[in-house]
């Protein structure tokens, strides 16, 4: 089988222990990738000897290049890695998680034929021990997707939430990378949503309602880190005001402008510290409802979706994941629709 025209790119530092169920994951992908290009950033554990070993065990086709210097940081290592990409795709991995076999296989099957793409999966934790003692993060991420689901499409649940959990779930296209800022190195906990919403405004994120990540959880994961959240959050929330009023590639994009009355409820009633939207910091012209629509109307739609949801006392909680992966599927099916044929005319691979 030929390989598809994509690059993984890990940012390696100290995880000489995960590192070889990670590389794992990739050689043995169904549909495998061009390059895997790994840059260690400065690792003070074994980490470049493991991945040595391991890229001279493996003798499939996949083209393996690593890089060794000093530290720099994870925004640095992987803004390095995504300027390096030369094929149509780029697919992010981090050094202490792994991949489903199928995942490659599954998003190049979603990829558009043509301009710009982004999407995301389902996720599965695992611990350190490479057990499933994990309740506590399944049942915040049941809780992310049920209330997801209440959202029209899948910009808006990622201006709430970072449902996509990591930046080693991000399979995009090289001009999407190419036509934003990249990892803010003031941002160590955020980066990862940060980086998310750089591109709502330009691409609606496709979800595939499969796991087929694994997140790993242990002692020294930044998502683990409190410190600077909510200063962090500040950051990305005011690079969100810098677009949310602008006219928007995406027509599914989550604005005022085009989503005129949903965009209101939704600002008011999800202003809260973890958003990435206060409705007290946007004019209050973005708040006055827009002109009615037409009942079937996606507007109007997305309007009883969520006070349909805001009602239930069970909005998808207690579902099966799988089942909340579909619910969420469907729903941010829905309002899809392609970018605005200028930005897609300059992202032809």
């Amino acid at each position: 089988m030929a390989a598809a025209s994509v690059t993984v790119l890990i940012p390696s530092y100290n995880h000489c222990r995960f590192l070889p169920a990670t590389l794992e994951s990739v050689f043995r992908q169904t549909v495998l990738p061009e390059e895997l290009y790994v840059i260690d950033d400065g690792s003070t554990d074994d980490s470049v000897e493991v991945i040595k070993r391991e890229f001279a065990r493996y003798r499939g086709p996949i083209r393996c290049r690593l890089e060794v210097r000093g530290n720099r940081g994870i925004s640095a290592t992987r803004n390095e890695l995504a300027a390096a990409v030369t094929t149509r795709y780029a697919s992010f991995l981090d050094s202490d998680d792994r991949y489903a076999v199928n995942r490659i296989e599954r998003m190049t099957r979603a990829a558009s034929a043509e301009g710009p793409f982004l999407a995301f999966s389902g996720v599965d934790f695992l611990s350190e021990r490479d057990d499933d003692t994990l309740a506590e993060w399944n049942d915040l991420y049941d809780t992310f997707l049920a209330q997801g689901a209440s959202f029209p499409t899948a910009g808006f649940a990622l201006l709430r939430f970072n449902v996509a959990i990591s930046a080693s779930n991000l399979f995009l296209t090289r001009c999407l990378l190419r036509s934003i800022a990249g990892f803010d190195d003031r941002i160590r906990i955020c980066q990862d949503w940060d980086f998310i919403a750089q591109m709502l405004p330009l691409v609606e994120p496709t979800f595939i309602p499969e796991p087929l990540l694994t997140y790993r959880l242990h002692a020294t994961n930044t998502s683990l880190e409190s410190a600077g959240h909510t200063h962090e959050i500040d950051i990305v929330r005011d690079k969100v005001a810098t677009w949310i009023l602008k006219p928007a590639a995406n027509p599914a994009a989550p604005t005022p402008a085009n989503w005129p009355r949903y965009f209101r409820i939704f600002a008011q009633t999800q202003s809260v510290s973890a958003g990435l939207v206060v409705a007290a910091q946007l004019p209050r012209a973005a708040l006055v409802p827009g002109p009615s629509t037409d009942s079937e109307s996606r507007d109007g739609h997305a309007i009883r979706m969520l006070l349909a949801a805001a009602r239930s006392t069970d909005s998808g909680a207690g579902l099966p994941r799988y089942e909340l992966f579909l619910r969420c599927q469907r729903v941010w099916n829905r309002a899809r629709s392609t970018p605005s044929d200028g930005f897609r005319d300059r992202c032809q691979p």
